[in-house]
């Protein structure tokens, strides 16, 4: 497998055909992870600012029109993804980055993967699925124990599939675990406030049952 990340921008600025040639042609890729949910300019954006553009597509940056969400349609009527609205990507107009390039990709042999990643934390009621962090308040990761969120996982994933004929669904995570969180370790140098150090999310207090489960105490013995 010969794979590359790649967002729906990228085949908006200059055509699913001539992207998919020169991914052949250039680097022998067979396989498209592409960014169709994610709310990250990572790889669905353009250039970041300051960052001298690339010879190809848009000589422009898209700081000021990104944002992000399901870059691909909706089709099935699901009131799994109902707990997040408006996630349908608007930025591109109504552009389906599966619809487009997905024929494209076929003809040449080339396997789709539809990624799956980040969140932004002013989409409405995102703050019902977020994770508690051990001081109390709410952190900036959202908790897969949560139903709603795994619903929508779910949801969005059962959508692709059966709407589309993609060949994998990829999930991206940068989450970090427990020990990491204590550490204050963060991936990209920025180095992660302890006391956001992850502990249990609302939906998930309940599960301990040989465990301690005073959580108060818990938490006292975790900053003691």
């Amino acid at each position: 497998m010969i794979g590359i990340q790649v967002g729906a921008v990228s085949f908006v600025d200059e055509g699913p055909e001539k992207v998919l040639d020169e991914f052949q042609r250039d680097a022998e890729v067979n396989t498209l992870f592409l960014a169709t949910f994610t709310y990250g300019r990572g790889i669905a954006g353009r250039q970041f600012r300051g960052s001298r553009c690339p010879i190809i597509g848009k000589q422009e940056y898209d700081t000021g029109t990104f944002y992000g969400g399901n870059y691909a349609t909706y089709i099935l009527s699901s009131t799994r993804t109902a707990v997040f609205k408006g996630t349908r990507a608007t930025d591109l107009g109504d552009y389906d980055v599966l619809q487009a390039v997905l024929p494209a990709a076929r003809k040449r042999g080339i396997k789709t993967i539809c990624g799956l990643k980040m969140f932004r934390k002013d989409l409405p009621n995102i703050e019902s699925t977020a994770r508690e962090a051990t001081v109390g308040q709410n952190a900036t990761t959202l908790c897969f124990n949560n139903p709603n969120y795994r619903n929508f996982l779910l949801g969005i994933v059962d959508d692709w599939s059966h709407s589309y004929e993609i060949d994998g669904v990829m999930w991206g995570s940068g989450a970090a675990g427990p020990f990491a969180n204590a550490l204050g370790a963060s991936a990209g140098g920025c180095t992660r406030i302890r006391t956001m150090s992850l502990a249990f999310a609302g939906t998930a207090k309940p599960k301990p049952k040989n465990a301690a489960s005073n959580l108060s105490a818990l938490g006292r013995g975790f900053w003691s």
